[in-house]
């Protein structure tokens, strides 16, 4: 049977072109519409995604991740023990230390004003202040004169508020070390050794009870105590007895872990609020229209993870060895600022003074001002004992103390040189240069410069 020729016709091939499908607008239209949501929903996955395993492996290496878990890092005492925290806050419940700008300019300690140079003496100006200010206070001195130092001490912090609470308590704490201090320093002044160290001892356990919560702001009632020992030293010498009480107050600092716990604190009470922004807690922030466009991209979970990320680069950097930790937690500093340049909350970061190898290098000087303090004191006890100054500071051990304290920031011996009527003992500091014992100029001691961080006793 043949085909006919419609048949033929019918099974060829068809050759000729067909018509091209035109891209028209609409299918513009979809292409950017499922971009526009395609993008946020990938990033917001994405950032979700490395958020949880962020957050998990903090909690696996045990770590706090919620409020309620602060007190792995800070544990409360048992209800039926002592807590000197509670002599403190309600001392401090009794005042406030309420100066004009002009006092605040003249007192040194809880002011602007400048302790006088070793061996000189109060102006009339600031003394007739201080001793205001004492008697107008004088109730709750006498609470802080009669709570036992031999208490443990913990304070109640909110952390479920975090910081919005604004923590309290360790405000009253560091007014009752101000006015402790303020009593140090008006009794070295008048001659009266015993009753500054006293008050000098007191001032020392409240600063550093404060400097072992896990935050990273409280050193500075300890670091003010100090100078107030330095001044008082240079006043007149102290007995053995009164040596070793101050040196027994000063407990030992166990930076780098302190600045560990400060920086693991800070992280866990920062991770809700870098989460959800809220421009109540930041004046800074946009409208909330913008910010929840913001979390909406996975752009606050991004900042979350680079958050986490930071702090625990600049707790490895804390742990390095002492020659070490600065030029990593710089480095570390270099690569914050390019990665915080989009960020909401963290922006603050990229300038140069504000990156947390700050925190670091505060946590730092501070161990160096106690090491610094714990060796003149022994060098005090060797000249009572010798009757006069040691050569070395190899000389105090093991006697007066169980090995030279090493240089925070290089890991050599703390630096040690006898003047002409006294001595000093320093850490090179920040800038990794001996400055041959040069303090810091007046307002200057946590600010870049070519000096030393010392502790000078001339008489």
């Amino acid at each position: 049977m043949t085909d006919t020729p419609s048949d033929a016709t019918a099974s060829m091939p068809d050759d000729s072109p067909r018509p091209r499908r035109r891209i028209r607008l609409w299918h513009i239209a979809a292409i950017v519409l499922l971009a526009i949501v395609a993008i946020p929903l990938g990033s917001r996955v994405y950032w979700q995604t490395q958020l949880r395993r962020r957050i998990k492996a903090l909690a696996a290496a045990g770590y706090p991740i919620r409020a309620e878990q602060m007190d792995v890092l800070y544990p409360l005492l048992d209800p039926d023990q002592e807590n000197l925290a509670d002599s403190i806050v309600a001392a401090g419940s009794l005042f406030e230390l309420d100066l004009s700008e002009e006092e605040r300019e003249v007192v040194p300690v809880i002011g602007r004003g400048e302790l006088p140079p070793p061996g000189v003496a109060l102006s009339a100006e600031a003394r007739e202040v201080l001793a205001r200010l004492l008697d107008d206070h004088r109730v709750a001195l006498g609470h802080l004169q009669c709570m036992s130092l031999a208490a443990r001490c913990r304070y109640r912090l909110n952390w479920t508020e975090g910081f919005k609470s604004g923590f309290s308590d360790l405000d009253a704490a560091h007014r009752c070390a101000s006015l402790l201090g303020v009593a140090a320093l008006c009794a070295f002044d008048e001659g009266d050794s015993e009753q500054g160290v006293d008050a000098l001892a007191r001032a020392l356990v409240i600063g550093r009870s404060v400097s072992e919560t896990p935050l990273m702001w409280g050193r500075h009632s300890l670091n003010r105590a100090l100078k107030v020992l330095e001044w008082g030293l240079g006043r007149g010498p102290l007995t053995v007895e009164q040596l070793d009480r101050l040196n027994e107050a000063l407990g030992q600092d166990d930076c780098p872990e302190s600045l560990v716990r400060g920086m693991v604190g800070w992280r866990c009470l920062a991770l809700p609020l870098l989460q959800a922004p809220d421009p109540a807690e930041d004046n800074d922030l946009p409208p909330d229209a913008i910010l929840d466009l913001y979390c909406a991209f996975g752009l606050a979970a991004r900042e979350t993870v680079i958050y986490i990320d930071m702090i625990e680069s600049y707790i490895q950097a804390a742990r390095l060895p002492l020659n070490e930790w600065q030029s990593a937690a710089q480095a570390i500093d270099e690569r914050v600022r390019t990665q915080v340049a989009w960020c909401l909350q963290l922006r603050h970061l990229g300038s140069e003074d504000t990156g947390l190898s700050h925190n670091l290098i505060h946590g730092y000087t501070s161990r160096a001002r106690l090491d610094t303090a714990h060796a003149g004191l022994a060098i005090e006890r060797y000249r009572l004992a010798k009757g006069r100054l040691p050569e070395t500071l190899a000389d105090l051990v093991p006697q007066y103390l169980e090995s030279v304290p090493l240089d925070p920031f290089d890991g050599a011996a703390l630096r040690y040189q006898m003047l002409a009527q006294g001595f000093v003992v320093y850490s090179i500091g920040r800038n990794g240069w001996d400055d041959g014992g040069t303090p810091p100029a007046p307002g200057q001691e946590w600010r870049r410069g070519n000096w030393d961080i010392t502790f000078t006793i001339e008489r």
